[in-house]
């Protein structure tokens, strides 16, 4: 009897040692499958993704007033380097007080030609057009004395020029948004052949690097118009501060 009850002891030990084996396979299993489910879906989520058409025109245009203009005025401010963070201060104060929106200002070490590794500080902005004036003269009022300044330059563009530059983006654009159709359905027609004297990964893989280039251009194209069109009746002004040569 007490043999018994050792074999059976025994016995129910090895098939709970089985069960546990059989649920930590299952659970192992169920979770392999899981993952290779949310792959499955994540591949044809890209996939779809690729072979839908992404550039659209919709939205886009170079309706441009035949009495916008658009200012660019830059300038470079030489001063110490002890002066450079708080000039560029300044330049942000006038330019807010002024009813302008700054894009970007930053500061960098570089090598100059004058006054070899040196500081910059450059702020770009956007101003109402009917600013550009006050801007410039507190600019040199109250920012560039006691020190100087070099490379300025300000011009104005008009509306046909504006449209111009607008129309060769927009043009551009048309051709890429026509192209990536092209390739579109290159790709379609490739995957969906059953045999060709090229792997149809290879080919596929040609088409979707050409494709996905298309699409970067486009954005640089839609980029460009979005520029010029939130440009209109506005400056932009661009200062840099260098330091003194020697």
């Amino acid at each position: 009897m007490k043999y018994l009850k050792y074999s059976l002891i025994g016995l129910g030990a090895l098939a709970l040692i089985a069960i546990v084996i059989v649920a930590a396979y299952a659970v192992s299993y169920l979770r392999t499958q899981s993952t290779a489910i949310n792959l499955q879906n994540e591949a044809a989520a890209r996939q779809a993704t690729l072979t839908a058409p992404s550039i659209s025109l919709e939205g886009v245009s170079c309706d441009i007033p035949a009495d916008a203009k658009t200012q660019y005025y830059s300038i470079v401010i030489r001063t110490s380097n002890a002066n450079i963070a708080t000039k560029q201060q300044q330049i942000a104060s006038i330019i807010q007080t002024l009813g302008g929106t700054i894009s970007n200002t930053n500061q960098y070490k570089a090598t100059d030609r004058d006054a070899g590794y040196s500081l910059y500080a450059d702020t770009n902005a956007s101003l109402p057009l009917a600013q550009a004036g006050n801007f410039i003269s507190q600019l040199k009022n109250s920012v560039t004395s006691p020190d100087y300044t070099e490379n300025e330059s300000n011009f104005i563009q008009d509306a046909a020029t504006a449209r111009q530059n607008c129309q060769s983006s927009l043009d551009q654009l048309k051709n890429v948004a026509s192209t990536e159709q092209l390739y579109l359905s290159q790709l379609t027609s490739d995957q969906a052949a059953g045999s060709s004297l090229t792997p149809i990964s290879d080919k596929s893989n040609l088409i979707t690097q050409k494709l996905m280039e298309v699409r970067q251009n486009a954005s640089g194209y839609k980029s460009g118009i979005t520029s010029i069109m939130s440009s209109l009746n506005k400056a932009q002004v661009t200062v840099t501060i260098k330091e003194i040569p020697g």
